[in-house]
């Protein structure tokens, strides 16, 4: 989960607005993990190919060191958990990684 947030809030500050908000929430037996800002968005365009290796949606000439892996291993730790990342744009740029609560113990 760190490597997760770490990532989604790194995207955010490099790539996103001036206004980040990170927030959690419960919706049933679903934490939900949400990372939005007030950038551009990704274009829909390139919404298909955020979450594959190397898939880039930006041309930042300040980032050129980025090799486009972050999404990836992000979405697959959510995967790999049972969860899932998505992306969603409306008017806000918006990660949300969904991850199965652990049962109760007694």
């Amino acid at each position: 989960m760190r490597q997760i947030l770490r990532n989604l809030i790194s995207n955010a500050i490099k790539y996103g607005g001036d206004k980040i908000a990170v927030s959690v929430r419960v919706d049933g037996d679903v934490a939900i993990l949400a990372v939005a800002d007030d950038g551009p968005g990704i274009p829909p365009h390139e919404r298909d190919h955020i979450f594959t290796p190397s898939g880039r949606a930006h041309d930042v000439p300040s980032q050129p060191n980025s090799i486009g892996l972050g999404l990836t291993v992000s979405c697959t730790l959510a995967r790999l958990m049972g969860g899932d990342l998505v992306y969603t744009y409306n008017g806000t740029s918006m990660f949300e990684c969904e991850l199965p609560l652990a049962p109760n113990r007694p």
